[in-house]
């Protein structure tokens, strides 16, 4: 195995920073004329003032983001002993350690566009995974103010905001893109490199992504799946165990990968003039954590580095430990403050590092919306020791299929369990078919979140509390998960922009009746009947949400089911957007099988597999829809074509 070099310099004390080398002295050339005295006059005003430039950037810190995907706090230096992190360790204890910082969205490309912008994807409209949104005009990625402050900026190389990248974000963004390119060794940069290895798609099944990212990992030192402690929450079988002991190995790569950064850096020179962060962008790629709103998902490894030259913009000392609230959407005003460049007011996110600090953060709050095919959502708000979950569709399993999360050998194993009646109590929580609409857990004495103290009359004050703190937040950014997305595209086209729509004259109070309508009656208020003033049919997201509190009623008659299931398959086969049938075909997921209206859903399907070709063949986007054309083409096999229920 390739030795890395040591990162001794990382835990330097009280070196001088580095200079650029002094100029050769020599004498004076004579001057012959006075034309000459004059040009060497305006020269030499030039010079000076390029030198008042460059020494004014010189007085910013180079900053360096080493971020990863899918990665959970499971490093040495959060105390993980199975973990093998002796480098990332190494720069923890040269640095800061945030024990508390978390995700505002538990999955990359709605959390990126968080990072991105300093604002919330809830209130950007990015809030569904694998969405396209069009960034308002002022609303810009905070590398842009960077490099109008003279930084230069690069990233190496994924985006994934869930909108398009504005083309004045990066200098360059690419494979190739590096703090190295930048065109003077004094310009100061801003370089992100992201570290892929550790993203799910690593670690299932056979995947060569897996035995190429851990090829550097000597097979002594890779983790034995037996001698790994598993979180209660998983069955403890050999494939579950293999598949946690993969993630364990691609930690340890990533680790190695974090000393080749380190080494390059020091290499050049810039170890003591670079600020060094080091983040995941969510929890680990396993089920219960990417993708869901608990610690597990939420929590994440936060390291940052001061040299000595900066410790006057951030005082600390090295391998300290802070424990105040840090939401990931603080990073973009934390790295415009260390750069000195003004905090654009419209940013969400509060700088925690560099001068004139707001005051810290009493909570940090998460969201997830539909992920991939399958619609949920979920809001959630934690202090320094206690979570509040609000869960908007109860009646929905945690467990959802989902085609891309559900390739994992974990979830293959708990469905498997699950379905077979050999889950213990702990382990059979999470299989669920339905949800607690609110969820409470002190996280100081229930870490994995799996004590409900919702109900608990003693915990009545702080429920009410952590309820109305995050009634509070969703109002404050406008918060549009209230609005089905179908809604939401129809009210506001796709390349709109969403953001303004709730932030007119009157936008607080029209949010306010929308979230007082789902908690009186469960049905936002239709919003697009509203803005038409019609009496027509409702919009196709109300059909769809009453079609499902129908079909969640104890008492159901043979009739209101059928009716109900009519509807939706209706709208899967001819929604007025692809994002109505995808929700349909959520709800049919739970609710079809074993009835009589599944020959009508096999004759759908064969219709939308149609429109997806059509899609294709017109280059445009298949959306959610593939998934469910995909699944529901298994699960209902069409032996003969009846026409579709028009009930």
């Amino acid at each position: 195995m390739k030795s890395f070099p040591s990162l001794s310099p990382w835990l330097r004390q009280g070196v001088a920073p580095r200079t650029t080398r002094s100029c050769s002295a020599g004498k004076p050339t004579p001057w012959r004329s006075q034309g000459l005295q004059v040009l060497m006059a305006f020269a030499i005003g030039a010079v000076l003032l390029a030198l008042a430039t460059d020494a004014q950037a010189a007085d910013r810190p180079n900053i360096l983001w080493l971020s990863t995907e899918d990665m959970s706090p499971n490093l040495g230096c959060y105390g993980d002993a199975d973990a093998h992190t002796p480098h990332i360790d190494e720069l923890a204890a040269a640095g800061i350690r945030f024990d508390d910082a978390f995700v505002p969205c538990p999955v990359c490309a709605t959390c990126r566009s968080s990072i991105i912008t300093g604002v919330y994807s809830a209130a950007l409209g990015t809030h569904h995974m694998r969405s396209k949104v069009k960034l308002p005009q002022k609303i810009r990625c905070f590398p842009e103010y960077l490099r109008q402050a003279g930084y230069y900026c690069t990233n190496n190389e994924k985006q994934d905001y869930n909108f398009k990248t504005p083309p004045d974000t990066w200098n360059e963004s690419s494979f190739n893109a590096s703090w190295q390119n930048r065109p003077t060794q004094e310009t100061p940069f801003f370089a992100v490199f992201n570290f892929t290895g550790t993203h799910e798609s690593s670690i299932r099944g056979d995947e060569p992504k897996y035995s190429q990212t851990i090829a550097k990992i000597p097979t002594d030192q890779r983790h034995d799946p037996a001698k790994l402690k598993l979180p209660p929450y998983y069955p403890d079988t050999p494939k579950v165990r293999e598949h946690w002991a993969r993630y364990y190995n691609v930690v340890s790569a990533l680790d190695l990968w974090v000393a080749e950064h380190l080494a390059k850096l020091d290499e050049a020179g810039l170890a003591d003039d670079t600020i060094v962060f080091f983040w995941s962008d969510h929890g680990a790629g396993i089920p219960r954590h990417k993708r869901w709103l608990y610690d597990t998902g939420m929590r994440v490894p936060l390291i940052v580095y001061v040299p000595e030259k900066w410790r006057h913009l951030v005082p600390c000392m090295p391998g300290e430990v802070r424990d105040q609230l840090v939401s990931l959407v603080d990073l973009g005003p934390t790295v415009l403050n260390l750069a000195g460049v003004k905090i654009p007011g419209y940013m969400q996110g509060q700088p925690f590092l560099g001068p004139n600090l707001p005051a810290p953060r009493q909570y940090v709050y998460g969201a997830r919306d539909r992920m991939d095919e399958s619609y949920d959502m979920f809001r959630a708000v934690r202090d320094g020791r206690y979570k509040y979950i609000r869960n908007y569709r109860p009646d929905r399993p945690y467990s959802q299929h989902q085609g891309y999360g559900d390739n994992s050998d974990i979830m293959r194993e708990w469905r498997r369990l699950a379905a077979a009646g050999e889950l213990n109590e702990t382990q059979a929580l999470f299989m669920r078919e339905h949800k607690p609409v609110e969820e409470l857990y002190d996280t100081d004495v229930d870490p994995y979140e799996l004590n409900n103290l919702a109900a608990d009359p003693a915990q009545a004050e702080r429920l009410a509390k952590l309820s109305a703190a995050l009634d509070a937040w969703m109002l404050d950014v406008r918060d549009l998960g209230v609005v089905p997305e179908g809604m939401l595209s129809r009210i506001v086209p796709e390349g709109g922009n969403r953001y303004k729509f709730f932030r007119d004259a009157d936008g607080a109070e029209r949010y306010q009746r929308v979230v007082n309508s789902i908690r009186e009656t469960g049905l936002p208020l239709d919003l697009v009947k509203e803005a038409k003033g019609a009496d027509g049919p409702a919009d196709d997201s109300i059909r769809i949400l009453a079609a499902e509190r129908t079909l969640n009623q104890e008492s159901l008659s043979d009739a209101d089911r059928d009716a109900a299931l009519a509807t939706l398959i209706e709208i899967y086969r001819a929604g007025g957007s692809p994002w109505d049938q995808a929700e349909a075909a959520t709800v049919l997921d739970l609710h079809v099988a074993g009835t009589p209206a599944v020959p009508a859903l096999a004759a759908a399907n064969r219709e939308v597999k149609e429109q997806l070709r059509s899609m294709n063949e017109q280059n445009q986007p298949a959306n959610s829809l593939k998934p469910w054309a995909n699944r529901f083409d298994k699960r209902f096999v069409l032996r003969s074509a009846p026409a579709v229920s028009e009930k």
